[in-house]
């Protein structure tokens, strides 16, 4: 099955997609206690306190690769902490970030090593996720072969073969043992 998704990196066929990460968004939020700024001795500002376990987050290695797939990555992409006043320190921070995960890791096994990650800190948080797919793999299989012959016979160049970018229908259909491949326009359109 051919699937047509904006998967070219500069001209159209220069590169066929036959896999995708999976993804998963995460929403955290750390519970401190608010208070006056004028009595620090009776406060926990979240903010301050967010600085170590985010950046143990940041760099935590989420696994050791997997074949023909870049290593998992946690990118953040919302951090909120608000007061009532300008006196007053925030009583919580919440941070959303998401998950593009290989296949050597799983939607259970990311939960428990975020969990591992903040056990050192102590912290009173909560969290929330939204699974939004697994990833899958195309072995090679006459499609691809095709797929570049044709490419190669009509462009003049060979496909380069990658599992990055977003996550697409084609996961459905993984699922079913059909072969896929995605191609169409550079993703920049």
């Amino acid at each position: 099955m051919v699937i047509g998704e904006p998967s070219s990196e500069t001209k159209t066929g220069d590169t066929l997609i036959v896999g995708r990460r999976g993804s998963m968004h995460v929403h955290l939020t750390v519970a401190g206690l608010a208070g006056h700024i004028g009595y620090p001795a009776d406060l926990n500002n979240p903010i301050h306190e967010s600085l170590p376990w985010l950046t143990a987050l940041v760099n935590h290695r989420w696994d050791q690769g997997f074949p023909d797939f870049e290593a998992t990555s946690l990118q953040c992409y919302r951090l909120v902490s608000e007061s009532s006043a300008c006196n007053v320190t925030p009583e919580d921070l919440s941070l959303s970030f998401n998950f593009r995960f290989n296949p050597a890791c799983s939607e259970s096994q990311l939960l428990d090593d975020i969990h591992k990650v903040l056990a050192p800190f102590h912290l009173d948080y909560e969290i929330r996720h939204e699974f939004s797919g697994p990833p899958y793999y195309c072995k090679p299989g006459p499609l691809r072969v095709m797929m570049d012959q044709s490419i190669q016979e009509v462009c003049g160049f060979q496909p380069e073969h990658s599992t990055k970018g977003a996550t697409s229908d084609g996961r459905f259909f993984a699922d079913m043992g059909i072969e896929i491949v995605e191609c169409g326009l550079p993703r920049s359109t």
